[in-house]
């Protein structure tokens, strides 16, 4: 939550009737919805099949009633229309794990792109808003409530907390090795994070340093940040 536009916890009341459009969740985020009371219809357009290729499997619909009482998980993704069939109240939570990093982080260029996209057509040459980077992460946040620098801080954040908490001290005896010590899932947690914190320290694209430089407004703290993301990255090599 202290890194993103806001906690993405929702309450939605509506009549009989009001809807949504067709959509997927804010940063290609997982959620889950409670109903309180009433009743409201879900239809999600999904892939057909286990093909492999995503991108050339066909669309099915699928319908379902969601009652009073029951809760409803949304995959990542997964484009939905939701119409509340009676006056209906729900309880709505948006979140994202090293599970969906990927597709947030994807979620993340696309609109990263749209922006440079955007700023081109406003200069031709393509120059005038090149080194903008603390307006370009203004506008990211603006979009979709989360910037490359507070997503890069995130994932590091919360895999120095599980190292903190998990590893013991350097200065003591390590008798097993670092995943039989975490365990499957926070290895997972690490490895998953570390592969995202490569990703983005190597794509030129992003300008991770130009970015972390003019957010933070100190160039020391954006390669302090950089160095500690390094760091993990080696760790994560010996799980």
């Amino acid at each position: 939550r202290e890194f993103t536009k806001g906690d993405y916890r929702f309450v939605y009341w509506g009549g009989p009737g009001s809807r949504t459009d067709w959509h997927s969740d804010v940063l290609h985020s997982f959620s889950w919805s409670y109903n309180v009371f009433g009743e409201k219809e879900w239809i999600f357009s999904v892939p057909a099949g286990d093909t492999p290729d995503t991108c050339t499997k066909p669309l099915q619909q699928v319908r379902l009633v969601q009652k009073a009482g029951e809760s409803l998980f949304v995959p990542a993704t997964w484009q939905h229309q939701v119409t509340n069939l009676t006056e209906t109240l729900s309880i709505n939570r948006n979140w994202i794990t090293a599970a969906n990093l990927d597709l947030c982080l994807n979620c993340l260029v696309t609109e990263m792109a749209a922006i440079e996209e955007e700023l081109s057509a406003w200069n031709e040459a393509g120059t005038l808003f090149a080194n903008y980077w603390e307006a370009k992460e203004s506008m990211l946040r603006g979009c979709v409530g989360l910037d490359m620098t507070a997503f890069f801080l995130m994932v590091l954040h919360h895999v120095l907390t599980i190292l903190q908490k998990h590893l013991p001290r350097i200065s003591e005896p390590l008798f097993e090795s670092g995943s039989q010590l975490l365990g499957p899932s926070l290895t997972f947690d690490i490895v998953r994070c570390s592969e995202t914190l490569q990703h983005l320290m190597e794509d030129k694209i992003v300008h991770l340093l130009s970015r972390l430089s003019a957010t933070l407004d100190c160039p020391l703290k954006a390669k302090l940040a950089l160095s500690l993301g390094k760091a993990v990255v080696d760790i994560a090599k010996d799980l």
